[in-house]
């Protein structure tokens, strides 16, 4: 009987609860800013907006939406980082659950709806992409959008998981590190942005904060970070940084150290090969230049669309012609992992061209003295070319600038330019490392001279090392009567010091 109560108690408690809560109308949870993009029927929607400009509740409400509209179907929200997405949408997820009658409950970290929808978080990673295949999607959304270097792939691989439900896109971060980087710069601003409908937003349009604190806020770090500032720029403003030098891999100025027609013949030539493959890209650079230095001009170039890089056939086929054109009289290429010392491409059936590995791959080094040879004004790159593409986008992957190790490269960008510009450069010598200072050839008399010298200041170190141990405080004296067993620089062990 007591049993039978207390279930009847737990209904009629729930019931209550339920009857306090407010009928579901996404319309009503959403804010003027959000609501316009969610009535928006486009297909494909891009939202860019500050920190704090309302992306979450939105993103949640249009999954919930989306679910309860299309029974049986599957949504995804997908964040770079899954347990970020998870805590911020939880929260948001957990408040409506309490708010209105929605039929659904979080079933291991899944929303499941009572009409047989489900709804998921996922990471961005490019090695957790493939969760995504197979799906029958009503809605995709994919936040922080400026960090996903995989979102071409995930756009690629989600598109035929849309047809079941007629699904819909919905990308939303802020804007990205540089202007015209990357995938989020096209769906945003570039030459994809007709295939999405943008809006456009900051914290600002978000009613729900409290106007002066945001002020506030926003007047302290203009102050403290300065309104040039990157990060001020991106965060707080929502506006596309025009150059960020502390990212950017090569420091060309297309007005300093561009140039455009014919840079004319060249005493030397040298060529450089960044090999690619069957799903890569593969770049040839040749760049003319002079015995006793002068300027230094990237004059030719043979760079592969993205998984059109071939076999070793196709990279001859690439090379040759160049070679024919130029006579180089260094061809190096950019090794990767198998770091091998040579490489011999078969041309025209009946021709051999020998390649020289780079004698020390070295990218931030070498990145380093191609950067002087763009401040002194001695490298100069032809305006359009796909190789300006790469000195002007490549970057560094942020997460490991400062690190105390040599930062890598971004994602962001393919350098594949770039990389056969640095193996060319080996063959310039202004690109040449500065040589290692030989040791002094001594003779008899100062070899003996330097011998003594050294013994004399051997023994006296000695000396001073055994009085400072007296000297260190919390070091326990040594007993002057004790033995110990001491090996000499001759290996012969010397007794009772």
């Amino acid at each position: 009987m007591a049993k039978r109560d207390s279930a009847a108690l737990r209904r009629r408690l729930k019931e209550l609860q339920e009857s306090k809560k407010r009928e579901w109308n996404p319309v009503a949870e959403l804010q003027p800013h959000q609501r316009k993009i969610f009535l928006d029927p486009s297909p494909d929607r891009a939202v860019v907006g500050t920190r704090q400009f309302g992306k979450s509740t939105l993103a949640t409400v249009e999954i919930i939406n989306a679910a309860l509209t299309r029974p049986g179907s599957e949504s995804a929200y997908v964040d770079m980082d899954q347990n970020h997405g998870e805590r911020v949408m939880f929260r948001e997820i957990g408040r409506l659950l309490e708010q209105c009658r929605i039929p659904a409950r979080v079933v291991d970290n899944e929303l499941h709806f009572d009409n047989g929808s489900v709804a998921y978080i996922f990471s961005g990673a490019p090695s957790e992409i493939a969760k995504l295949q197979g799906m029958k999607f009503a809605i995709l959304i994919l936040d922080e959008a400026q960090e996903c270097s995989a979102l071409e792939d995930i756009l690629t691989m989600c598109r035929p998981a849309l047809m079941r439900f007629n699904g819909r896109v919905m990308l939303t971060g802020i804007p990205g590190r540089v202007a015209e980087i990357g995938p989020w710069w096209d769906a945003t601003e570039g030459d994809k942005k007709h295939l999405f409908s943008q809006h456009r937003g900051t914290f600002r349009d978000n009613a729900a904060l409290d106007p002066e604190a945001a002020e506030r806020l926003y007047n302290a770090e203009k102050e403290r970070l300065g309104e040039t500032n990157l990060d001020f720029i991106r965060h707080w403003e929502g506006r596309w940084p025009t150059v960020d030098n502390a990212l950017r891999v090569y420091h060309y100025d297309p007005e300093a150290n561009g140039y455009k027609g014919d840079p004319g013949e060249f005493e030397l030539y040298s060529l450089g090969l960044d090999p690619g493959g069957v799903r890569d890209s593969e770049a040839v650079v040749v760049v003319g230049h002079g015995s006793g230095g002068g300027p230094i001009y990237a004059v030719d170039e043979a760079i592969s669309e993205k998984k059109q890089g071939g076999g070793w056939d196709d990279t001859a086929d690439r090379v040759g012609p160049l070679v024919d054109k130029y006579n180089p009289a260094h061809r190096f290429y950019d090794y990767g992992s198998a770091n091998k010392s040579a490489l011999t491409l078969i041309y025209m059936q009946d021709r051999q061209i020998l390649m020289e590995a780079v004698p020390d791959k070295d990218p931030y080094n070498e990145s380093k003295r191609i950067n002087a040879l763009f401040a002194t004004g001695r490298l100069f790159i032809r305006r359009g070319s796909k190789l300006e593409r790469d000195m002007l986008y490549t970057t560094w992957d942020p997460e490991t600038l400062g690190s105390g190790k040599k930062p890598k490269y971004s994602a962001a960008w393919k350098q594949d330019g770039a990389d056969a510009l640095r193996a060319a450069m080996w063959g310039v010598y202004a690109f040449q490392p500065e040589p290692k200072q030989a040791k002094p050839v001594l003779s008899d008399v100062e070899a003996e001279a330097k011998r003594i010298a050294d013994g004399d200041a051997y023994k006296r170190a000695a000396k001073e090392t055994r009085s400072a141990k007296y000297a260190i405080p919390g070091v326990t004296p040594l007993d002057p009567s004790a033995k110990s067993r001491v090996t000499d620089r001759f290996g012969r062990v010397r007794r009772g010091y």
